[in-house]
Parts: C-alpha cells; sequence; structure tokens
C-alpha cells in the first residue's frame, strides 16, 4: 500500500481525479497519465483509456499497398511524412552545423 501511495503521490494532483483510489482499481486499458506541459511542468493526471497497438509487422501485400496508394489519404500520407522528414534533415543539419 505504501508504494501506491507513493507512485499516487508522485503525480500531479487533479481535482477531478483520486489517484490514490483510481491506481487501485484500474481496469484493462486504463492508465493514470501526466504529460509534460510547454513550460516543462507535469500536467494534471488523468485517468485514459489505451487502444492496444494496431500495427503490422512485416511488408505489406500487394492488394494492402495497392488499396493504400489508391485512396484519396494517400497524397496527405505522403505529403506530410516528407515533409516532416525534410524539417528533421534541415534541423539536424543545421545543428551539426
Amino acid at each position: 500500500m505504501r508504494k501506491i501511495r507513493a507512485a499516487a503521490d508522485a503525480l500531479r494532483p487533479n481535482p477531478e481525479v483520486n489517484a490514490r483510489e483510481e491506481i487501485t482499481v484500474l481496469g484493462i486499458g486504463e492508465a493514470l497519465v501526466s504529460v509534460m506541459e510547454a513550460d516543462n511542468v507535469p500536467g494534471m493526471v488523468q485517468k485514459v483509456r489505451i487502444i492496444p497497438p494496431a500495427g503490422q509487422i512485416g511488408p505489406v501485400s500487394d492488394l494492402e499497398r495497392k488499396t493504400l496508394i489508391e485512396s484519396p489519404l494517400w497524397e496527405l500520407l505522403k505529403v506530410g511524412f516528407w515533409g516532416v522528414m525534410a524539417y528533421i534533415r534541415i534541423k539536424v543539419m543545421l545543428a551539426a552545423w
């Protein structure tokens, strides 16, 4: 019980969430989460639902690849991904310079 109290007390309090109580009754797919805010201060703890990973290990099939490329979302994905990659490359180059 002491370790549970210590874990709950380490989280930034939230008047809407009793961390000490919630931490003992968390179910499958639930978590208490606190993220860093813009000023590097931990955010207030929130109880959230966690969605299990839905990724795929291994290559996609030819049909899956064709379906994705023919999707109207393909252009958005392509532009967004490469735009972010270009930004990261430029940032790395400037940091090394």
